[in-house]
């Protein structure tokens, strides 16, 4: 499965997430379509949300069902916009079981807590 923005939609996407801006031209993701994360390379995966963790900080952290973190999270701040969007994001994700699809900096590890680049959903 290849990522397909409209021209009309990647200036409103990357408008919402700034992350975006710098990379407007995202890998192929492989996988999606089954529900279960999936690592299409080391820094981006695709899955349902399995668990929501907001915390009084503003960071909230989540997991994807089948990615690695097992006792561990991926997580992003809500102190700006784009992570309130993100938030929002997941919040509809998880109540409409659909995938999600995340960036991370470096690959997926269970053994650390991962700040995510940036969030996106597919149409």
């Amino acid at each position: 499965m290849r990522i397909l923005i409209l021209a009309a939609s990647t200036a409103a996407l990357l408008a919402a997430t700034p992350a975006l801006a710098n990379n407007p031209s995202l890998p192929p993701l492989e996988g999606a379509d089954a529900g279960l994360a999936t690592l299409s390379t080391s820094e981006h995966l695709a899955g349902l949300v399995k668990r929501i963790y907001p915390v009084a900080d503003g960071t909230v952290y989540f997991r994807l069902v089948g990615a690695c973190k097992t006792v561990t999270y991926f997580h992003f701040s809500t102190t700006s916009q784009a992570g309130r969007n993100w938030y929002a994001m997941l919040l509809s994700a998880s109540a409409t079981a659909r995938p999600v699809r995340i960036s991370l900096a470096q690959p997926c590890n269970d053994a650390e807590h991962q700040a995510v680049q940036y969030v996106f959903q597919d149409p």
